[in-house]
């Protein structure tokens, strides 16, 4: 008699290594809470850059997960240049105690080039215009100089070019030939100009954002924390209320869902009309929390704006009391 034996498929063997038992999974937390009191603070993260949205959040959250942050703004609003404020500050942190990591940067729009420019205005307080002139004076140029030097010395590195996200992830897992550093946080600049075959094959971009943004959070975890740039659609500014809501974004359900940090970025003033000459050089602006895993969202974070050289900073309490915040 012929007996058939039927074979279940057998998985991956890969699978296993990511089995863990109830046992496992508390003492984890038991040794992370007890690592926590070890050493108390508010921020138990990378520093973003901004007090109150450490404070929040805890920072940028790499240890037992790491994060997934998208930022949003309308165009011409200033993500570019908050990003940048948050590159510059994760990688001083690395700079001063963490000597094998670095950032990494993915520009698919600007040159590095470009952003050192930017970066040497707002550290310096020399507007571009007047670098790209030629146009300073001796004590500008010290200022810029010295900018240039710290610049220098963070440990940032930075891919140019539209490349898809295979070439993205390989850039963010490779540890660095030259200095053999890995990276520790990187940043896209946008993710709505990655090139994708859905996008090319379809003419889709929602669908294929929704694609990317699946890969871009599993790069998030199991690599290192991502900030990724995002675009706001230009229809909600015709509301009597210009404010950002997280529907605004392209691709926003599938976004939503993989994110675990949603920013969004809100300017009152740019809605404002005045003449180039009445544009005031500091205004208020707002972080908004529109999602945070931890639930804090729907939270409105007063910043500056400084627009001399289109930069972002922490709002004093000086400055705050002033505005009436």
């Amino acid at each position: 008699m012929n007996v058939l034996v039927v074979r279940m498929p057998q998985r991956p063997a890969s699978w296993r290594a990511d089995v863990v038992t109830q046992d496992q999974a508390v003492q984890e937390a038991r040794q992370y809470v007890e690592s926590r009191m070890a050493n108390p603070s508010d921020v138990w993260g990378w520093s973003w850059g901004f007090v109150k949205l450490d404070k929040l959040t805890g920072g940028i959250q790499w240890e037992g997960t790491s994060e997934l942050t998208v930022l949003g703004a309308r165009p011409s609003i200033g993500k570019s240049s908050f990003m940048l404020s948050v590159v510059l500050s994760v990688a001083r942190q690395y700079a001063r105690e963490y000597p094998g990591l670095e950032v990494r940067v993915i520009l698919l729009e600007m040159t590095p080039m470009q952003v050192q420019l930017r970066a040497a205005s707002a550290l310096s307080g020399v507007n571009v215009i007047k670098m790209r002139r030629g146009q300073l004076t001796f004590e500008e140029k010290r200022r810029v100089d010295a900018a240039f030097a710290h610049l220098a010395s963070l440990p940032i590195k930075w891919l140019k070019g539209k490349h898809d996200v295979s070439t993205i992830s390989k850039y963010v897992r490779t540890p660095s030939e030259q200095s053999g550093r890995s990276c520790g946080f990187w940043a896209l600049d946008h993710i709505g100009i990655v090139p994708t075959p859905d996008a090319m094959r379809t003419g889709n971009t929602t669908f294929s954002l929704g694609n990317l943004s699946g890969q871009l959070h599993s790069l998030a975890r199991e690599v290192a924390p991502g900030l990724v740039l995002a675009q706001l659609n230009r229809q909600s500014t015709q509301r009597k209320d210009p404010t950002p809501t997280a529907s605004d974004l392209y691709g926003a359900d599938k976004i939503l869902q993989d994110c675990d940090n949603l920013l969004l970025l809100h300017r009152p003033e740019k809605y404002i009309e005045r003449a180039p000459d009445e544009v005031p050089e500091r205004e208020l602006a707002y972080v908004l929390v529109a999602k945070q895993r931890e639930g804090f969202d729907g939270v409105k974070i007063p910043v500056l704006y400084i627009n001399s050289f289109g930069g972002w900073a922490d709002l004093s309490e000086e400055e705050a009391e002033l505005m009436g915040v």
